[in-house]
């Protein structure tokens, strides 16, 4: 069976040291970008699911056990990762004499987090530099050279990926482990030995392991398995048993890899039924078309580019014989488009695993377009030249203006405000995990869902436990203001108020009419000090963060600085 469209390699990058000193110049790029800003927001946590990950892996080195507790993505994996890297840190922290027990480390990450969320934000930005790579392979050898390195060029300035290999999140470990499985994939069409179906399995198990709807990456496997047979001998039936053993395979890998999915089963449907959110302020889809044109021209038309969109457009026409292409790559990137577009939610991030199949497809579009350029040196030279400089420029300053917006983000400009300009000793409401705060004179209020406010010291003193959170949620997606009942709304009085999510709430008031009017309330019952909005390239964070001074009668002898 004929599945090369395109003949040949294009001429100037057959070259295989050129291509892999242009892929390690890449990854130089992909690393450096993925460092810059990368400790934005700490010692502050600004996106909480970064607490969640990290408390798991706490919670695995405390307890010496491999049950992080947590299993609601699962992100097992993820939090073994960050396990690894707070003992490395502990480690290293006991050699220096900086921590004499566990305890006493607990009690130092508890109260500066960046001591290990910085170097575990470093761990996903590797991880997202070797998913680079794994698409030039993947492309490569799917089709050629130049595939590969356009692929491999559109993953390393993709805004999107860039932003969510800054955080500790399961998404770019998850979609690093789905290019393992395509690229396990790619053997078992040919004449796969045994190792093979069990190498493309355990890819296929971390991957579950890393973000349930993963599980998808399977499709590339039974597609390959059942292609290979038909190359082979025609018949269909042969790829079945085969199919079967890597199924179980699967299964038995997922079980080894996280035995507490079985062992803690309650949780892990407890922590399912949270994740099943029907809304979300900020996120809530409108419907299958409405949710895949979100994604179409949201996430990944700001990944891509002008010019990437264009290609991988045009790649569907040069690439739509490319038959391993689609089996082994595509058919798991387009059912995790309509898994993800069918959800109540929209989030960009769930966007990221489509990247290297849509990078890859670009590829065969830039590789189809050159060839029509026929044999002219120079014209070749100059529509490559073109074509590098459209592709990497739109990404990069996108990527640039987006790393501004993290490095200055409005939550922290509020704290910092509030520190320097807010009356030392009285009690301060905050929205986020202000760690930045612990040190301060506040008396700091944090509100979790039905059960109130809580002085955040006090939490922070007796370790703050995910599950106790997860069951003051009352199934409210946000821990914020607008989430605490009438009843409990006296334990969160307070002199002033850092308010984060209002604006959210503003936008979104037709789906949250009760959280709009609660703001309203507040805010009206009080004065604002200082506002902090978002400026496109500039200032990122919440659309406005707000300091309220909420004193019923203020002391002017304490008044602001």
């Amino acid at each position: 069976m004929k599945d090369r469209l395109i003949p040949a390699p294009c001429p100037a990058w057959s070259g295989s040291n050129v291509s892999i000193s242009l892929v390690a110049i890449l990854a130089v790029w992909a690393l450096g970008i993925r460092l810059y800003g990368i400790d934005f927001g700490l010692p502050a946590i600004l996106d909480p699911d970064e607490l969640i990950f990290q408390l798991g892996a706490v919670r695995m080195i405390e307890s010496g056990n491999l049950n992080p507790g947590w299993f609601g993505h699962p992100a097992t994996t993820t939090m073994y990762v960050l396990a690894v890297v707070d003992a490395l840190v502990f480690a290293v922290g006991r050699l220096l004499g900086d921590y004499a027990s566990l305890e006493q480390f607990g009690e130092a990450i508890f109260l500066d987090p960046g001591i290990v969320m910085l170097p575990s934000r470093i761990a996903m930005a590797v991880f997202a530099v070797f998913s680079i790579v794994l698409t030039y392979r993947l492309g490569t050898r799917i089709g050629d050279r130049m595939v590969g390195l356009v692929g491999a060029a559109l993953m390393t300035f993709n805004p999107v990926h860039i932003a969510w290999s800054q955080v500790v999140r399961s998404d770019i470990m998850a979609t690093t482990f789905l290019l393992l499985v395509m690229l396990a994939s790619t053997k078992l069409d040919q004449n796969p030995r045994k190792r093979d179906y069990v190498i493309a399995s355990l890819y296929t198990a971390l991957a579950i392991t890393s973000k349930w709807p993963f599980a998808l990456a399977f499709l590339g496997v039974v597609g390959s398995i059942f292609l290979g047979a038909l190359h082979r001998s025609g018949r269909v039936n042969d790829a079945l048993r085969p199919s079967l053993w890597c199924g179980a395979f699967v299964c038995l890998f997922v079980v080894l890899i996280s035995p507490h999915l079985l062992l803690d089963f309650g949780t892990l449907v407890s922590n399912l039924q949270g994740e099943a959110q029907v809304q979300h302020v900020g996120a809530t889809g409108t419907g299958f078309l409405s949710n895949l044109l979100q994604y179409l021209s949201g996430p990944i038309w700001r990944g891509l580019g002008p010019l990437g969109s264009a290609l991988a457009i045009a790649g569907f026409v040069f690439a739509r014989h490319q038959v391993r292409l689609w089996v082994i790559a595509g058919v798991p990137a387009i059912a995790i488009l309509i898994v993800i577009a069918n959800q109540n939610l929209v989030w960009d991030r769930w966007a990221i695993a489509l990247f290297p199949f849509l990078s890859i497809l670009a590829g065969f579009g830039a590789s189809g377009i050159l060839q029509t350029f026929g044999a002219g040196q120079r014209v070749r030279l100059l529509a490559k030249i073109t074509m590098a400089l459209g592709l990497v420029l739109p990404p990069l300053c996108a990527s640039l203006g987006a790393a501004n917006e993290r490095i200055h983000d409005n939550r922290r400009q509020a704290t910092d405000w509030a520190k320097q300009n807010l009356p030392k000793g009285r009690s301060l409401l905050i929205e986020h995990f202000a760690f930045d705060l612990v040190s301060s004179e506040f008396e700091i209020l944090f509100p979790i869902g039905v059960g109130g406010c809580f002085d955040a010291r006090q939490m922070l003193a007796g370790r703050i436990d995910y599950q106790m959170v997860d069951s003051l949620r009352g199934g409210k997606s946000n821990l914020d203001y607008a989430a605490v009942p009438e009843a409990k709304l006296a334990s969160c009085k307070s002199d002033f108020a850092i308010l984060t999510e209002h604006q959210r709430y503003r936008i979104d008031r037709a789906r949250f009419p009760a959280a709009f009017n609660r703001y309203q309330e507040v805010i009206a019952s009080g004065s604002v000090l200082k506002r902090f909005p978002a400026v496109s390239g500039e200032i990122g964070g919440r659309p406005e963060v707000l300091v309220l001074d909420l004193r019923s009668d203020p002391d002017p002898t304490v008044d602001l600085k």
